[in-house]
């Protein structure tokens, strides 16, 4: 049961990536489950054999090319910008956004908090029951034919 529970946890004890409260639990089922145990030398194996691979080295012109970006967006940015006359609608887009979600969250809670206003159709034990048939009925006595 509890081996479920720590199925992902193991890489993360090995890393030091774990809350210091976590690594005391993982590590008091390690040392009582041998296959949690082995998955996590697993872990602490593959691990030590990643950080032993050589790092190669970079390609020749990549630091070149790396200054010249820089440079480039160094460049792009002290551009200024036109300034706007704050009468587009890209300016003002945020603002109609939230004003707009604004007024749709205001409609929703009053809505559900005193209800949508409209009684239902099918009445109470109350209402009035007014059927199609009660209303050709009273039109026909008032000369209207159905």
């Amino acid at each position: 049961m509890i081996c479920s529970l720590i199925r992902n946890l193991p890489d993360l004890y090995v890393t030091g990536r774990l809350a210091a409260f976590e690594a005391r639990w993982v590590k008091s089922h390690i040392t009582s489950c041998a296959k949690c145990a082995a998955e996590a030398a697993a872990w602490r194996s593959l691990f030590e054999g990643l950080r032993s691979m050589p790092v190669p080295p970079a390609p020749a012109g990549l630091k070149a090319a790396l200054k010249a970006a820089a440079a480039a967006a160094a460049l792009k940015e002290e551009t200024p910008e036109p300034e706007s006359d704050g009468g587009s609608l890209r300016d003002t887009a945020p603002s109609l956004a939230f004003a707009f979600g604004f007024a749709v969250l205001f409609v929703s809670v009053s809505a559900s908090m005193f209800g949508p206003g409209v009684s239902n159709q099918s009445g109470g034990a109350d209402a009035p029951a007014i059927g199609v048939s009660q209303f050709i009925s009273s039109n026909s006595v008032s000369g209207v034919k159905p």
